[in-house]
């Protein structure tokens, strides 16, 4: 079963890599957003990064929603005795 996660890793890292290297371009005109100007980064890198940030998000809400869910069910065993 190691094996088979570890080729399974394998496979998406270099599916990873590989997407960077045929998306290494840089944008033709600078990619704007309000009054600023961002610097000019390859379109790969600016998908990883808004894939990283969607997923720290995402993992920073669900260690939030767990913690609450736990302070809750502390709570109520409280409440309880």
């Amino acid at each position: 079963m190691a094996k088979a996660k570890a080729i399974g890793f394998a496979l998406i890292f270099a599916s990873l890599v590989l997407f960077a290297y045929q998306n290494w371009i840089y944008p033709a005109p600078p990619i704007k957003f309000l009054f600023y100007t961002l610097p000019l980064i390859p379109h790969s890198l600016l998908i990883f990064s808004c894939l990283l940030i969607g997923f720290v998000f995402g993992w920073v809400t669900h260690f939030l929603k767990a913690r609450r869910a736990e302070r809750g069910t502390a709570s109520n065993l409280g409440d309880r005795s």
